[in-house]
């Protein structure tokens, strides 16, 4: 397996690293001469003979369907997540979204509104996207915390892909995409092509993409750089503590 290649610069120019770079670190004390500088990236460098555990031949980011998980506490932009999302897709129709809100109805406050009853209100018409949304509404006083609610929509995934016949929302396949964002996001345009084409440059069936987003302010900015979730510990379960730099 060919290794990329190191640089002890903080950056590289497009020369050395055609695919763009990523910052390894500045502190040698902690990481080394190895984990300092930057290292380009190599498309090739995981899967140098191809990886095992990929199929593309049946690859369609227009058409492909999206599972869309979304844990929502007490969030007021939850009906705007929805509205951006389907607005911003390029094919709206393939999405199905599963949403698990937590709020206290008998507050009042506009935190506690229905998440669907909000979007159909303030941005119609919802009826298109009907039976492509399904909401679960828990009590916000007993909420655990994000892990729980997350987790329950992940039961729900698996759910209809063991129960293609009588799923709670849509059945679920295995050349499929799952999808897991917040309840208060905006989308660059075509996100829905750009993530599957995405997720297929990694040439591998078990990737996961992640980051940290940016603020909403730039949305379709096109950056130059974008965070390097790299930064891992573990504490019963992998946490990322920080995040570096690629360009």
């Amino acid at each position: 397996m060919t290794k990329p290649l190191h640089s002890n610069k903080d950056r590289m120019s497009k020369d050395e690293a055609p695919y763009g770079f990523c910052l390894l670190s500045r502190d040698k004390k902690t990481w080394g001469d190895e984990g300092t500088g930057s290292e380009a990236i190599d498309p090739d460098s995981e899967c140098e003979n191809g990886c095992p555990h990929y199929n593309d031949s049946k690859y369609n980011s227009k058409e492909d369907i999206i599972h869309l998980n979304i844990a929502s506490f007490r969030d007021r932009l939850c009906p705007r997540t929805l509205y951006n999302l389907f607005h911003k897709a390029a094919n709206p129709k393939r999405i199905y979204v599963r949403i698990i809100q937590q709020v206290d109805h008998s507050s009042g406050d506009v935190d506690d509104a229905d998440c669907w009853d909000e979007f159909c209100k303030n941005y119609p018409p919802c009826e298109p996207y009907k039976k492509q949304v399904r909401i679960w509404t828990m009590d916000a006083k007993s909420a655990k915390g994000p892990t729980d609610p997350r987790s329950k929509l992940s039961a729900a995934i698996t759910y209809d892909y063991e129960n293609p016949d009588a799923p709670l929302l849509q059945p679920v396949h295995t050349n499929e995409y799952c999808m897991q964002t917040d309840s208060h996001m905006d989308f660059n345009q075509d996100f829905d092509l750009g993530m599957i084409d995405m997720f297929h440059r990694a040439r591998n069936d078990y990737a996961v993409l992640s980051t940290y987003v940016a603020p909403m302010e730039q949305t379709d900015a096109n950056p130059v750089s974008v965070p390097h979730l790299c930064m891992v510990h573990f504490t019963g379960t992998w946490r990322n503590w920080g995040t570096k730099s690629c360009d």
